[in-house]
């Protein structure tokens, strides 16, 4: 049996992906399919290939719900990597703010360093002032 043009192009469509077509090629038209994951969460029937509606069996029941766990499983996963990135993220940032606050606490330390080494010479320079103003009235 040779099959035609349409029956190539319905077989080839659902053989790539037969589990999540929107579109299948039907006696040259667009024929909307229903698709097991969706179906499976919606309703208990399904459409076949000659467009009549049935009951799913167990096997469609369990694959729909297969394919909802997988997607489930999936998103899960984007999620632990989202988290993962996020947690990386926010290491990087603390150790650079933590080195950070360390620079300014040895920056600080220095200027109070300076300070005080700048009154202590202030002092003296007054101490001297006040010895020489001294020095100089009584002499």
């Amino acid at each position: 049996m040779v099959k035609s043009t349409d029956q190539w192009q319905t077989s080839l469509l659902t053989s790539l992906n037969p589990w999540n077509q929107s579109k299948v090629v039907k006696e040259g038209l667009l024929m909307a399919i229903k698709d097991y994951r969706d179906e499976s969460r919606k309703s208990w029937g399904y459409d076949d290939q000659d467009g009549r509606s049935g009951t799913l069996n167990i096997d469609r029941i369990q694959l729909g719900a297969i394919l909802r766990i997988a997607d489930a499983t999936e998103k899960m996963s984007a999620d632990r990597v989202r988290l993962e990135r996020d947690l990386d993220f926010y290491k990087r940032q603390s150790k650079s703010k933590s080195e950070e606050i360390d620079a300014l606490r040895r920056s600080r330390a220095s200027y109070v360093g300076k300070l005080r080494a700048t009154k202590e010479a202030l002092r003296l320079a007054n101490e001297e002032i006040k010895s020489i103003k001294g020095g100089s009235s009584n002499g």
